[in-house]
């Protein structure tokens, strides 16, 4: 019978195989010189050198992703993170966009008796009712009645920090008739320099709806729509499309009131 000799690898196989392995893991074998081999050999150690490398870089992948995430996932119980467990103002919201439907539908406020003052003055006395907010700028609105006996509903935008800009343009509903001839429009124009919008801008100058009803009786005014668009110095920026109306029963209430509707992005 004739007997097959299988020779393993040869000592400078295995020890160039051992010096590769340890210097792609970082470590140094001295003395070895593996430009001795033959061709085949060579090929031979590159590939296990190679796939032991390999195993060696994930393993040390693996831990240093582990001393920086030393949690893992599987390890946080449902529920265990709540709103609660989470440290105050350790998340900057202040550059995610906000979209506000004022009152979920629309806003309801009754009318404020100023019937002992102006137009301006009772304005300015009606309390406020707040509609939508960004950073420094703020939109609100206004239901009142005047000294003339009409009821109004109005729309403004403030802001807390000087040097914004406002543009907004507001249209009743329906359009006035005969075509083209001019109806109660109210437009709002402080594009900046000489004319932003500060926080001591008079309010009639900032606001940017109105519609009015009078005498109790629904008039071509009753409702408007706005359109308005306000910049801050901080850099946060509100846009609003709106409606507003002033009128007695049925939607509105009972007794005299105003609706505002519509949304804002900020």
């Amino acid at each position: 019978m004739r007997r097959i000799n299988q020779a393993g690898p040869s000592p400078a196989l295995l020890v160039a195989v051992i010096a590769l392995v340890a210097a792609l893991g970082g470590g140094a074998v001295a003395g070895v010189a593996v430009t001795s081999l033959s061709k085949k050999d060579k090929k031979q150690v590159t590939k296990i050198a190679k796939k032991q490398g390999k195993k060696q870089g994930n393993r040390q992948a693996k831990k240093q992703i582990g001393k920086q995430f030393p949690i893992e996932s599987s390890q946080i119980a449902d529920g265990a993170v709540g709103g609660a467990k989470i440290a105050s103002n350790s998340i900057d919201d202040s550059k995610l966009t906000d979209l506000d439907l004022f009152g979920d539908s629309f806003v309801r406020a009754p009318v404020s008796d100023q019937t002992d003052k102006d137009f301006g003055p009772a304005q300015a006395a009606a309390p406020k009712i707040p509609l939508f907010s960004k950073g420094q700028l703020s939109v609100y609105g206004k239901c009142f009645e005047s000294q003339a006996f009409e009821s109004f509903a109005t729309v403004s935008v403030e802001t807390s920090a000087p040097g914004a800009i406002l543009g907004a343009n507001d249209t009743v509903d329906p359009e006035p008739t005969p075509p083209g001839s001019p109806g109660p429009t109210l437009t709002t124009w402080l594009d900046g320099d000489p004319d932003f919008l500060d926080p001591d801008t008079a309010e009639g100058e900032r606001t940017v709806g109105r519609a009015n009803e009078g005498s109790g009786s629904f008039q071509q005014s009753d409702l408007a729509r706005v359109s308005f668009t306000a910049m801050s110095p901080d850099g946060t920026a509100i846009n609003g499309l709106m409606s507003l109306a002033v009128g007695d029963g049925g939607i509105f209430g009972s007794g005299n009131g105003c609706l505002f509707s519509g949304f804002g992005i900020g």
